[in-house]
Protein backbone atom coordinates (compact mmCIF):
# COMPACT_ATOMS: atom_id res chain seq x y z
CA UNK A 1 0.00 0.00 0.00
CA UNK A 2 1.55 3.39 -0.84
CA UNK A 3 1.65 6.08 1.33
CA UNK A 4 -1.13 8.08 -0.42
CA UNK A 5 -3.80 4.99 0.28
CA UNK A 6 -2.71 4.71 3.71
CA UNK A 7 -3.40 8.68 4.13
CA UNK A 8 -6.63 8.40 2.69
CA UNK A 9 -7.31 4.90 4.79
CA UNK A 10 -6.38 6.74 8.30
CA UNK A 11 -8.76 10.60 7.62
CA UNK A 12 -11.66 7.99 6.60
CA UNK A 13 -11.01 5.72 10.03
CA UNK A 14 -10.88 9.10 12.00
CA UNK A 15 -13.85 11.01 10.70
CA UNK A 16 -16.16 12.36 13.09
CA UNK A 17 -20.33 12.34 13.13
CA UNK A 18 -22.05 15.39 12.58
CA UNK A 19 -24.83 16.64 15.42
CA UNK A 20 -27.83 15.21 13.66
CA UNK A 21 -25.78 12.09 13.27
CA UNK A 22 -25.03 12.09 17.52
CA UNK A 23 -28.41 13.21 18.35
CA UNK A 24 -30.42 10.32 15.85
CA UNK A 25 -30.53 7.83 19.07
CA UNK A 26 -32.44 10.76 20.79
CA UNK A 27 -34.73 11.69 18.53
CA UNK A 28 -38.24 10.43 20.24
CA UNK A 29 -36.93 11.91 23.60
CA UNK A 30 -36.31 15.41 22.25
CA UNK A 31 -39.79 14.92 20.48
CA UNK A 32 -41.21 14.51 23.91
CA UNK A 33 -39.82 17.49 25.81
CA UNK A 34 -40.23 19.44 23.15
CA UNK A 35 -44.03 18.82 23.49
CA UNK A 36 -43.74 19.33 27.18
CA UNK A 37 -42.26 22.61 27.09
CA UNK A 38 -44.83 23.64 24.80
CA UNK A 39 -47.36 22.48 26.58
CA UNK A 40 -45.74 24.07 29.89
CA UNK A 41 -46.16 27.55 27.98
CA UNK A 42 -49.41 27.08 26.52
CA UNK A 43 -50.58 25.96 30.18
CA UNK A 44 -49.01 29.02 31.48
CA UNK A 45 -50.26 31.62 29.34
CA UNK A 46 -53.92 30.02 29.72
CA UNK A 47 -53.63 30.29 33.46
CA UNK A 48 -52.22 34.39 33.09
CA UNK A 49 -55.11 34.68 30.46
CA UNK A 50 -57.67 33.46 33.13
CA UNK A 51 -56.39 34.98 36.48
CA UNK A 52 -56.28 38.16 34.45
CA UNK A 53 -59.90 38.14 32.86
CA UNK A 54 -60.65 36.89 36.82
CA UNK A 55 -59.17 39.83 38.30
CA UNK A 56 -60.97 41.84 35.53
CA UNK A 57 -64.14 40.58 36.54
CA UNK A 58 -63.53 40.91 39.91
CA UNK A 59 -62.79 45.15 39.43
CA UNK A 60 -65.90 45.31 37.49
CA UNK A 61 -68.23 44.17 40.11
CA UNK A 62 -66.46 45.52 42.51
CA UNK A 63 -67.53 48.98 40.55
CA UNK A 64 -70.75 47.99 39.89
CA UNK A 65 -71.35 47.29 43.71
CA UNK A 66 -70.46 50.06 44.64
CA UNK A 67 -72.31 52.28 41.82
CA UNK A 68 -74.88 50.25 42.87
CA UNK A 69 -74.88 51.56 46.60
CA UNK A 70 -74.65 55.24 45.50
CA UNK A 71 -77.71 54.77 43.20
CA UNK A 72 -79.25 53.55 46.50
CA UNK A 73 -78.31 56.15 48.53
CA UNK A 74 -79.49 58.99 45.68
CA UNK A 75 -82.77 57.31 44.87
CA UNK A 76 -83.48 56.81 48.87
CA UNK A 77 -82.90 60.79 49.03
CA UNK A 78 -85.97 60.87 46.67
CA UNK A 79 -88.29 58.36 48.08
CA UNK A 80 -90.52 57.24 50.43
CA UNK A 81 -88.04 56.06 53.23
CA UNK A 82 -87.63 59.92 54.23
CA UNK A 83 -90.72 61.15 52.35
CA UNK A 84 -92.74 61.72 54.92
CA UNK A 85 -89.78 63.83 57.01
CA UNK A 86 -89.22 67.68 57.30
CA UNK A 87 -85.95 68.68 56.11
CA UNK A 88 -83.86 71.45 57.79
CA UNK A 89 -82.49 73.58 55.56
CA UNK A 90 -80.11 76.37 56.81
CA UNK A 91 -78.66 79.08 54.67
CA UNK A 92 -76.18 80.68 56.43
CA UNK A 93 -74.09 77.39 56.79
CA UNK A 94 -75.15 76.37 53.51
CA UNK A 95 -76.58 72.36 54.13
CA UNK A 96 -80.01 70.67 54.20
CA UNK A 97 -80.97 68.06 56.46
CA UNK A 98 -83.86 65.47 56.82
CA UNK A 99 -85.24 63.95 59.81
CA UNK A 100 -88.69 62.30 61.59
CA UNK A 101 -91.79 65.24 61.71
CA UNK A 102 -92.43 63.39 65.03
CA UNK A 103 -89.34 64.45 66.38
CA UNK A 104 -88.79 67.24 68.67
CA UNK A 105 -86.57 70.52 67.83
CA UNK A 106 -84.40 70.71 71.36
CA UNK A 107 -82.57 73.90 73.09
CA UNK A 108 -79.10 74.02 72.60
CA UNK A 109 -77.31 76.95 72.22
CA UNK A 110 -73.66 75.63 71.36
CA UNK A 111 -75.20 73.63 67.89
CA UNK A 112 -76.97 74.68 64.95
CA UNK A 113 -79.28 72.34 65.61
CA UNK A 114 -80.60 69.69 68.04
CA UNK A 115 -83.11 67.23 67.35
CA UNK A 116 -84.65 64.38 69.64
CA UNK A 117 -86.82 61.40 68.88
CA UNK A 118 -88.64 61.90 72.45
CA UNK A 119 -89.19 65.19 74.65
CA UNK A 120 -86.86 64.33 76.95
CA UNK A 121 -86.44 66.37 80.38
CA UNK A 122 -83.22 65.42 81.73
CA UNK A 123 -80.28 63.31 79.33
CA UNK A 124 -81.28 60.59 77.20
CA UNK A 125 -84.85 58.64 77.77
CA UNK A 126 -85.08 54.92 77.48
CA UNK A 127 -85.68 54.38 73.50
CA UNK A 128 -84.50 58.26 72.81
CA UNK A 129 -82.33 59.11 69.90
CA UNK A 130 -80.47 62.51 70.42
CA UNK A 131 -78.95 63.90 67.42
CA UNK A 132 -76.54 67.26 67.14
CA UNK A 133 -75.23 69.39 64.06
CA UNK A 134 -72.32 71.18 64.47
CA UNK A 135 -70.21 73.72 62.86
CA UNK A 136 -66.29 73.04 61.85
CA UNK A 137 -64.48 76.42 61.38
CA UNK A 138 -61.20 74.76 60.52
CA UNK A 139 -61.39 71.08 58.99
CA UNK A 140 -57.47 70.20 60.13
CA UNK A 141 -57.74 71.11 63.23
CA UNK A 142 -60.27 68.52 64.79
CA UNK A 143 -59.47 66.21 67.54
CA UNK A 144 -60.28 62.23 67.19
CA UNK A 145 -61.29 60.17 70.27
CA UNK A 146 -61.90 56.98 68.44
CA UNK A 147 -59.52 54.16 68.25
CA UNK A 148 -58.22 53.34 65.07
CA UNK A 149 -60.40 49.91 65.00
CA UNK A 150 -63.79 51.61 65.75
CA UNK A 151 -63.05 54.77 63.04
CA UNK A 152 -62.51 51.73 60.42
CA UNK A 153 -65.95 49.62 62.43
CA UNK A 154 -67.68 53.11 61.95
CA UNK A 155 -66.80 53.92 58.65
CA UNK A 156 -67.92 50.04 57.35
CA UNK A 157 -71.35 50.46 59.18
CA UNK A 158 -72.21 54.15 57.30
CA UNK A 159 -69.87 53.00 54.11
CA UNK A 160 -68.12 56.29 54.20
CA UNK A 161 -66.58 55.44 51.06
CA UNK A 162 -69.72 55.50 49.22
CA UNK A 163 -71.15 58.65 51.57
CA UNK A 164 -67.41 60.57 49.85
CA UNK A 165 -68.56 59.69 46.36
CA UNK A 166 -72.31 61.31 46.90
CA UNK A 167 -71.35 63.78 48.13
CA UNK A 168 -67.89 64.26 45.96
CA UNK A 169 -66.09 65.71 49.40
CA UNK A 170 -64.14 64.33 52.59
CA UNK A 171 -65.82 62.57 55.45
CA UNK A 172 -64.49 61.79 58.53
CA UNK A 173 -65.83 59.93 61.64
CA UNK A 174 -65.37 59.86 65.67
CA UNK A 175 -66.43 57.98 68.49
CA UNK A 176 -66.71 59.37 71.98
CA UNK A 177 -67.44 57.09 74.74
CA UNK A 178 -67.17 53.16 75.30
CA UNK A 179 -68.93 50.74 73.14
CA UNK A 180 -71.68 50.23 72.72
CA UNK A 181 -72.22 53.61 75.26
CA UNK A 182 -71.18 56.55 73.38
CA UNK A 183 -71.84 59.06 70.89
CA UNK A 184 -71.35 58.90 67.11
CA UNK A 185 -70.04 61.59 65.13
CA UNK A 186 -70.45 61.96 61.21
CA UNK A 187 -68.50 65.19 59.75
CA UNK A 188 -68.47 66.43 56.21
CA UNK A 189 -66.15 68.98 54.49
CA UNK A 190 -67.92 71.98 52.38
CA UNK A 191 -66.48 71.63 48.84
CA UNK A 192 -64.54 74.72 48.35
CA UNK A 193 -64.12 75.29 52.20
CA UNK A 194 -61.69 74.48 55.07
CA UNK A 195 -65.07 74.08 57.38
CA UNK A 196 -67.41 71.82 57.51
CA UNK A 197 -70.47 69.94 59.62
CA UNK A 198 -70.28 67.64 61.92
CA UNK A 199 -73.48 65.16 63.31
CA UNK A 200 -73.48 63.41 66.39
CA UNK A 201 -75.86 60.71 67.79
CA UNK A 202 -76.23 59.59 70.86
CA UNK A 203 -78.57 56.52 71.16
CA UNK A 204 -79.73 54.98 74.29
CA UNK A 205 -78.85 51.90 74.87
CA UNK A 206 -82.51 50.23 74.86
CA UNK A 207 -81.85 50.36 71.01
CA UNK A 208 -79.06 47.92 71.34
CA UNK A 209 -79.92 44.10 70.24
CA UNK A 210 -78.02 43.28 73.35
CA UNK A 211 -80.63 44.80 75.68
CA UNK A 212 -83.60 43.52 73.54
CA UNK A 213 -83.37 46.61 70.69
CA UNK A 214 -83.60 46.41 67.51
CA UNK A 215 -81.27 48.93 66.10
CA UNK A 216 -84.50 51.10 65.34
CA UNK A 217 -82.78 54.33 66.08
CA UNK A 218 -79.48 53.67 64.68
CA UNK A 219 -81.28 52.75 61.59
CA UNK A 220 -82.92 56.27 61.52
CA UNK A 221 -79.58 58.03 62.21
CA UNK A 222 -78.04 55.91 59.10
CA UNK A 223 -81.10 57.50 57.21
CA UNK A 224 -80.40 61.00 58.57
CA UNK A 225 -76.84 60.93 57.66
CA UNK A 226 -77.80 59.42 54.23
CA UNK A 227 -80.13 62.64 53.43
CA UNK A 228 -77.40 65.52 54.34
CA UNK A 229 -76.09 67.66 51.68
CA UNK A 230 -74.54 70.74 51.10
CA UNK A 231 -76.47 73.56 48.70
CA UNK A 232 -74.50 74.86 45.55
CA UNK A 233 -73.97 77.83 47.83
CA UNK A 234 -74.53 80.27 49.86
CA UNK A 235 -76.98 83.00 48.31
CA UNK A 236 -75.19 86.34 49.06
CA UNK A 237 -77.23 88.17 46.57
CA UNK A 238 -79.14 89.82 49.08
CA UNK A 239 -76.47 91.02 51.27
CA UNK A 240 -74.97 94.48 50.95
CA UNK A 241 -71.84 95.74 50.06
CA UNK A 242 -68.77 97.52 51.79
CA UNK A 243 -66.79 99.16 49.01
CA UNK A 244 -63.63 101.09 49.87
CA UNK A 245 -61.88 103.15 46.85
CA UNK A 246 -59.38 104.67 48.65
CA UNK A 247 -57.77 101.65 50.26
CA UNK A 248 -59.11 99.41 47.32
CA UNK A 249 -60.94 96.07 48.84
CA UNK A 250 -64.77 95.49 49.10
CA UNK A 251 -66.75 92.87 50.78
CA UNK A 252 -70.60 91.68 51.43
CA UNK A 253 -72.17 91.40 54.95
CA UNK A 254 -75.28 90.17 55.94
CA UNK A 255 -78.49 92.95 54.88
CA UNK A 256 -80.09 93.13 58.38
CA UNK A 257 -76.47 93.98 59.63
CA UNK A 258 -76.32 97.89 60.90
CA UNK A 259 -73.01 99.79 60.05
CA UNK A 260 -71.39 103.17 61.82
CA UNK A 261 -68.05 104.50 61.95
CA UNK A 262 -66.17 105.32 65.18
CA UNK A 263 -63.90 108.28 65.62
CA UNK A 264 -59.98 107.52 65.93
CA UNK A 265 -57.26 109.56 66.84
CA UNK A 266 -54.82 106.84 65.93
CA UNK A 267 -56.17 104.48 62.91
CA UNK A 268 -55.61 105.79 59.69
CA UNK A 269 -58.33 104.04 58.15
CA UNK A 270 -61.83 105.44 59.89
CA UNK A 271 -63.25 102.23 61.92
CA UNK A 272 -66.00 100.83 60.47
CA UNK A 273 -68.64 98.83 62.47
CA UNK A 274 -71.14 96.28 61.58
CA UNK A 275 -73.29 95.05 64.27
CA UNK A 276 -76.55 92.43 63.52
CA UNK A 277 -79.94 92.99 65.00
CA UNK A 278 -79.61 91.07 68.37
CA UNK A 279 -75.96 92.70 68.91
CA UNK A 280 -74.65 88.94 69.45
CA UNK A 281 -71.32 90.54 67.13
CA UNK A 282 -69.43 92.92 66.32
CA UNK A 283 -67.80 93.03 62.95
CA UNK A 284 -65.12 96.07 62.61
CA UNK A 285 -62.61 97.20 60.14
CA UNK A 286 -59.60 99.59 60.47
CA UNK A 287 -56.24 100.25 60.49
CA UNK A 288 -53.77 97.51 62.06
CA UNK A 289 -53.24 98.63 65.85
CA UNK A 290 -51.65 97.48 69.35
CA UNK A 291 -54.60 95.28 71.34
CA UNK A 292 -53.43 93.95 74.67
CA UNK A 293 -54.18 91.33 77.03
CA UNK A 294 -54.88 89.02 73.91
CA UNK A 295 -53.87 85.45 74.00
CA UNK A 296 -53.85 83.40 70.54
CA UNK A 297 -55.67 79.99 70.46
CA UNK A 298 -56.35 78.54 67.20
CA UNK A 299 -54.88 79.48 63.43
CA UNK A 300 -57.01 78.82 60.53
CA UNK A 301 -56.46 79.10 56.86
CA UNK A 302 -58.26 80.99 54.25
CA UNK A 303 -58.15 82.25 50.81
CA UNK A 304 -59.10 86.14 50.45
CA UNK A 305 -59.47 86.99 46.97
CA UNK A 306 -56.75 83.98 45.72
CA UNK A 307 -54.49 85.46 48.39
CA UNK A 308 -53.07 82.25 51.04
CA UNK A 309 -53.47 83.95 54.52
CA UNK A 310 -54.90 82.72 57.63
CA UNK A 311 -56.74 84.18 60.52
CA UNK A 312 -56.54 83.74 64.17
CA UNK A 313 -58.76 83.27 67.52
CA UNK A 314 -57.80 85.00 70.42
CA UNK A 315 -58.96 84.97 73.93
CA UNK A 316 -58.37 87.26 77.04
CA UNK A 317 -56.27 87.12 79.88
CA UNK A 318 -57.68 88.66 82.88
CA UNK A 319 -53.86 90.44 83.63
CA UNK A 320 -51.52 91.76 81.64
CA UNK A 321 -48.49 89.81 81.07
CA UNK A 322 -50.94 86.66 82.01
CA UNK A 323 -50.54 84.15 79.24
CA UNK A 324 -53.75 81.85 79.84
CA UNK A 325 -57.09 83.24 78.61
CA UNK A 326 -59.24 83.98 81.86
CA UNK A 327 -61.68 81.05 81.78
CA UNK A 328 -64.20 83.84 83.34
CA UNK A 329 -64.10 85.99 80.30
CA UNK A 330 -66.40 84.41 77.33
CA UNK A 331 -65.40 87.22 75.01
CA UNK A 332 -63.73 86.11 71.57
CA UNK A 333 -61.73 87.95 69.16
CA UNK A 334 -61.51 86.31 65.43
CA UNK A 335 -58.86 88.80 63.75
CA UNK A 336 -57.57 88.72 59.87
CA UNK A 337 -54.78 90.99 59.32
CA UNK A 338 -54.77 91.63 55.38
CA UNK A 339 -51.07 93.18 54.50
CA UNK A 340 -50.77 96.76 53.33
CA UNK A 341 -48.80 95.71 50.49
CA UNK A 342 -52.19 94.41 49.30
CA UNK A 343 -53.93 97.73 49.40
CA UNK A 344 -53.87 100.50 46.48
CA UNK A 345 -53.10 103.30 49.28
CA UNK A 346 -49.62 103.23 50.41
CA UNK A 347 -51.60 104.84 53.90
CA UNK A 348 -51.60 101.62 55.36
CA UNK A 349 -48.17 99.88 53.99
CA UNK A 350 -46.49 99.60 57.29
CA UNK A 351 -49.58 99.00 59.61
CA UNK A 352 -52.16 97.03 57.32
CA UNK A 353 -55.77 96.11 57.68
CA UNK A 354 -57.50 94.32 60.53
CA UNK A 355 -60.51 92.20 59.56
CA UNK A 356 -62.59 91.40 63.06
CA UNK A 357 -64.93 89.66 65.05
CA UNK A 358 -65.91 90.00 68.44
CA UNK A 359 -68.44 87.24 70.08
CA UNK A 360 -68.89 85.12 72.93
CA UNK A 361 -67.57 82.02 73.41
CA UNK A 362 -70.75 80.31 73.24
CA UNK A 363 -71.34 81.35 69.92
CA UNK A 364 -68.45 80.73 67.99
CA UNK A 365 -69.47 78.02 65.84
CA UNK A 366 -72.18 80.83 64.28
CA UNK A 367 -69.78 83.22 64.88
CA UNK A 368 -67.33 82.16 62.45
CA UNK A 369 -69.61 81.38 59.72
CA UNK A 370 -70.49 84.35 59.69
CA UNK A 371 -66.96 85.79 59.55
CA UNK A 372 -66.00 83.27 57.08
CA UNK A 373 -68.90 84.11 54.53
CA UNK A 374 -67.90 87.56 54.67
CA UNK A 375 -64.30 87.14 53.91
CA UNK A 376 -65.23 84.33 50.91
CA UNK A 377 -66.54 87.44 49.40
CA UNK A 378 -63.59 90.22 50.28
CA UNK A 379 -62.16 91.57 46.49
CA UNK A 380 -59.35 93.55 46.31
CA UNK A 381 -60.02 96.32 43.93
CA UNK A 382 -57.67 97.83 41.56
Amino acid sequence: MDYQSFQSGGQEQNQVPNLSERLRPYRWHIAVVGVIIIALIFGAYSYLKYTNEQNDTAVARQAQDAQKKIDEILQKRGQDVTANWKTYTNTQYGFEVSYPKLWFVAKDQSLILAIESKEAKVGLEPGNIYVGLRYIADWNNQEIFSTANITREIQGEFDVDTLQQVLNTDVKVDYIGDPPWGTTIISFKKPGTNSGIAISGSIDSSDLPVYGGQNTNKTLFKEIINSFKFNNSTDTSTRKVYRNDKYGFEFKYPSNWVMTTEPSKTSALIPTVFRDSQEKFKFQIESNCCREGIIKYQNIPIQLDGKNLSYYLWGYAKNLGETTIDPNNPKRLALQRVPGSLLKSADLLNEGLDVELEFNAIDQGEALSYFNQILSTFKFIK
